[in-house]
């Protein structure tokens, strides 16, 4: 299971319409209580310093309820870390599924 907070690119102030509905639904929706019954899965919480949509501490706060979770954070990135950060960004998911396979 890998969680990447903050998934998404969006430069300049484009938004496309659907953005508003689809923050209000992340708003709306609270996965916490589910977070638990991860146990078990090997879980890579993944997160960018900069990213003002899906913050560290919400990361941290994830991987924190995810018994066994592994939290990274990318300290120079932001919102399009896995693209401002592609090699390093694939480079921790083929460490994390490596280690899922082994």
């Amino acid at each position: 299971m890998v969680l990447i907070q903050g998934v998404g690119v969006h430069g300049g102030g484009w938004r496309p319409p659907i953005t508003m509905p689809q923050a209000a639904a992340l708003r709306a929706y609270n996965g916490n209580p589910h977070l638990p019954g991860l146990a078990g899965l090997p879980t890579l919480v993944l997160n960018a310093t900069f990213d003002p949509m899906a913050p560290p501490q919400t990361g941290r706060a994830m991987a924190e309820q995810i018994p066994g979770a592994r939290y990274i954070e990318l300290f120079d990135a932001a919102h399009g870390a896995t693209v401002q950060c592609a090699e390093q960004v694939n480079d921790i998911l083929r460490e994390h599924f490596a280690a899922a396979d082994a």
